[in-house]
């Protein structure tokens, strides 16, 4: 049996594909957003951008309340950390929560576990980082075999180094306001080690990837994690999201990690 320090640490990953093109629902998930998620939704240019930050935002609450058992209206946030990594502030009985949360082209995600900071990131497969790019993010370990003239196997190696170094830092909260270069992660399993992650605590990095057209991971504050992840419908968030009452329940496709 594990000792507790090496016990896996429990997370969750919610997914949600999204086709901006072709999406239903969106105008009823915006309809439920409260006035600050309103607010920001109608800064974006392009249509397809504010899908995608709405499906995120209800996405976001719908998983966060049926972890705790509230309805996803009545859920609060702050962004009282110094980088602007949001926070939910929690009533009385809540356990403490720690989430994050990403989207790109087709898909939304939420990662979440509790009193752990965790960060995720997803990129879509064929997107393309030129050496210049590359250079300013990863280390000259982490670009070995990745250079443009690699290849499709090269290219993905370097997205994959890419998506891990952009969950690493949303899991500190100091998202692009930390030096990339600072840190590597390597190892198996992977782990982010200098920088801001050499101070003692051991965390670690999961990859996943989610459709066959993404590219996703995590990383959190723990020796080891156990993720949960579930696949949901566009569907399953049709419900009325400030609607009292019981909701219906959402209804999953299946997946595992």
């Amino acid at each position: 049996m594990a000792s507790p320090a090496l016990a896996p640490v429990a997370l969750s990953l919610w997914t949600m594909e999204v086709d901006p093109r072709a999406a239903p629902w969106w105008r009823e998930w915006r309809a439920s957003l409260d006035h600050e998620a309103a607010a920001r939704a109608a800064r974006y240019q392009r249509r397809e951008d504010e899908v995608l930050f709405v499906a995120a935002e209800v996405l976001q609450r719908a998983a966060l309340a049926a972890a705790l058992g509230r309805m996803p209206c009545d859920l609060r946030f702050e962004t009282s950390h110094p980088h602007g990594k949001p926070r939910l502030i929690r009533s009385a009985g809540d356990v403490d929560l720690r989430f994050n949360r990403s989207h790109c082209r087709g898909l939304v995600a939420v990662a979440w576990g509790v009193a752990i900071e965790v960060g995720v990131d997803v990129e879509p497969e064929d997107r393309v980082f030129d050496d210049r790019a590359a250079r300013l993010v990863l280390t000259p370990t982490e670009l070995e075999g990745t250079d443009d003239s690699g290849g499709t196997a090269a290219r993905r190696r370097r997205l994959r180094a890419w998506v891990r170094k952009e969950s690493a830092v949303k899991a500190t909260g100091q998202g692009l306001a930390s030096e990339l270069r600072s840190f590597e992660i390597r190892g198996r399993p992977p782990r982010p080690t200098g920088g801001a992650f050499g101070s003692g605590r051991t965390w670690c990095t999961v990859d996943l990837a989610p459709t066959p057209q993404h590219v996703l991971a995590i990383t959190a504050a723990a020796p080891r994690v156990r993720l949960a992840w579930r696949g949901l419908e566009p569907s399953a968030l049709r419900p009325h999201l400030r609607r009292p009452g019981r909701q219906p329940p959402i209804r999953m496709r299946a997946g595992g990690y």
